[in-house]
C-alpha cells in the first residue's frame, strides 16, 4: 500500500467493482486516451473486477486509487519493469468526476517514488498520447522529459496515433554537449565545464570564421597551426575540477611512423562512464593497443579528409572495428570550408547507409542510439 496527502494506492478487492464501474470504468471519456473499452453494466464490471484482482496479484506494481475522504476507489494506476532497473507506468487513470484536483501528479510523484524506493529502480517511463494534452503537462509538472515519439495502432478501431514518451532517472542523467567548431575543433560541456580541443589559427582554414572561445581547458593533439592556436582561447582565471579523465595515446601523424608529419595524441575523455574519444589528426589505422581502448566509445571524434589524415576507407575501418555508439567526422573539405587537398564530406557520407546531420551541437548521454552524425552541414 501506497498513501500520499489524499490518495491510498492499494490492491483491489471484489468490492471496489461498483466504485470503479460507476467512478471510472462506465466512463467514454476516461477510456479515450487508453486502450479499454467502457465498460457496458455491472455484470461486466464485476468480471472485469476478478481480472483485476487477478492481474495485481501476479504484478507488484499494479494498484487501485482510493481517495481517503470519501473511502471509494476511483482509479487505478501501475508500472512494470521494462528492463534491469527501468519501470514504465501501465496506465494511469483517475474518474472523470475526481479530476483537477492534484490527484494525478500525486499518483504520479507516488508511483516514482515507488519504483526508485521500494524496488531500486533508476529510470521511470512514462507515456501518453499526443492529443492528451493533460497527461502532457502532469509529466512536465511532475519532472519529466521528453525523449521521443512512436506511431501505434488503436486495437480497437484500427486507428494510428502518436504516443509520447517522456522519463525521469533517479539520479541526474550524465550528459556531454558536443559543438564543432569547425575542422578538427569540438567544445566539450559537461557541468559547466568546457574544454576546447584543436583551435585553428585564424586565417588557416578556408571557410572557417576566426575562432574566438571562452574555456575551462584547452588540449591540442600537435604542434601544426590547424590544431594549437591557443590563443584563440581564452581561459577562466578560476581552476575548478575537470569532470572527466583523459588518457592519451600517441600515433603517427602519417601512414610512415611520423616520418612525413611526425606524431599526434590521440585523446579518450571518460566523463564518468561516457568517453568521448578525439584522434586528432591520426594517419594510419590504430595499433592493438589504441584499438583496444577505442571499441565502444561512445563518441568517436574522427578525421575523414585524407592527405594530411586518414582518409574515408580509413576511417570507415576505424569506426567499424571499434564500434562508437556515435562517429562524428572531421577535418575535411565541404562545398565552402576547408582545405583544397581533402575528401569532400560526401564521399565519407555515401560510405554509409545511414547518416544524421544536425546544427553544430549535439547532445551525448547514456541512452544516445547508434549513428553517423554529421554536424553543421547543410546536406541538401
Amino acid at each position: 500500500m501506497i498513501e500520499t496527502k489524499d490518495l491510498i494506492l492499494r490492491k483491489a478487492v471484489f468490492e471496489d467493482w461498483k466504485d470503479l464501474y460507476e467512478n471510472i470504468w462506465r466512463h467514454a471519456e476516461s477510456a479515450k486516451y487508453m486502450l479499454w473499452k467502457p465498460t457496458a453494466s455491472e455484470e461486466e464490471a464485476k468480471a472485469r473486477m476478478m481480472r483485476t484482482i487477478d492481474y495485481e496479484r501476479d504484478h507488484e506494481g499494479g494498484f487501485i486509487v482510493q481517495e481517503k475522504a470519501s473511502g471509494r476507489a476511483i482509479g487505478f494506476a501501475g508500472i512494470t519493469e521494462i528492463g534491469p532497473g527501468t519501470f514504465e507506468d501501465t496506465g494511469i487513470a483517475i474518474g472523470p468526476g475526481f479530476v483537477r484536483r492534484g490527484y494525478g501528479k500525486q499518483v504520479v510523484n507516488a508511483l516514482v517514488d515507488f519504483a526508485f524506493g521500494t524496488l531500486d529502480g533508476e529510470r521511470f517511463v512514462y507515456s501518453c498520447r499526443e492529443r492528451n494534452e493533460a497527461s502532457i503537462a502532469l509529466a512536465s509538472s511532475c519532472g519529466f522529459v521528453y525523449t521521443h515519439s512512436e506511431l501505434r495502432n488503436d486495437p480497437r478501431n484500427g486507428e494510428e496515433y502518436t504516443i509520447n514518451f517522456y522519463e525521469k532517472r533517479r539520479k541526474p542523467m550524465k550528459q556531454v554537449n558536443i559543438t564543432t567548431l569547425g575542422h578538427a575543433c569540438f567544445l566539450l560541456e559537461c557541468d559547466g565545464y568546457r574544454t576546447v580541443i584543436d583551435p585553428y589559427a585564424w586565417g588557416m582554414v578556408p571557410g572557417q570564421p576566426d575562432l574566438h572561445v571562452v574555456a575551462d581547458a584547452v588540449y591540442c593533439s600537435h604542434q601544426h597551426d590547424d590544431h594549437n592556436f591557443l590563443e584563440a582561447v581564452a581561459l577562466f582565471a578560476a581552476e575548478k575540477p575537470a569532470p572527466y579523465t583523459v588518457t592519451e595515446y600517441t600515433t603517427p601523424h602519417d601512414d610512415k611512423g611520423g616520418a612525413l608529419r611526425g606524431m599526434n595524441t590521440v585523446r579518450i575523455f571518460d566523463f564518468g562512464g561516457l568517453r568521448v574519444a578525439h584522434l586528432g589528426d591520426i594517419g594510419c589505422f590504430p595499433d592493438e593497443e589504441l584499438a583496444e581502448a577505442l571499441k565502444g566509445v561512445d563518441c568517436m571524434l574522427i578525421p575523414v579528409g585524407g592527405y594530411y589524415t586518414i582518409g574515408t576507407q580509413t576511417a570507415y575501418q576505424i569506426i567499424r572495428a571499434a564500434g562508437p555508439k556515435v562517429a562524428i567526422p572531421m577535418h575535411y573539405r565541404t562545398d565552402d570550408t576547408g582545405f583544397d587537398v581533402l575528401y569532400h564530406i560526401d564521399d565519407f557520407a555515401k560510405l554509409w547507409n545511414e547518416v544524421r546531420y544536425a546544427d553544430d551541437t549535439f547532445t551525448l548521454t547514456p541512452d544516445t542510439e547508434k549513428q553517423i552524425l554529421i554536424l553543421n552541414y547543410n546536406h541538401k
